[in-house]
């Protein structure tokens, strides 16, 4: 069985209307189109990982950010 990359999961599920980017063993997901992008879908898939997730407002976009749980 092939281990699928959550970045690349991601960029699909998002379809160009966000950047992706593996960020110190998290995701980090510059929103460029907040009114069509994928939120529900998007924050499922973070939160079924079991990733904390956070948003910053950073040069006027939307950031999500992810990351596994630290104890």
């Amino acid at each position: 069985m092939t281990a699928v990359d959550p970045v690349q999961e991601l960029r699909h599920l998002v379809k160009g209307l966000a950047e992706c980017a593996s960020m110190y063993g998290g995701i980090a997901i510059k929103v460029k189109d907040p009114a069509r992008f994928p939120w529900n879908e998007v924050f499922m898939k973070l939160l079924s990982m079991g990733h904390e997730v956070w948003l910053e407002l950073e040069e006027g976009l939307i950031v999500i950010y992810s990351r596994p749980p630290t104890e």
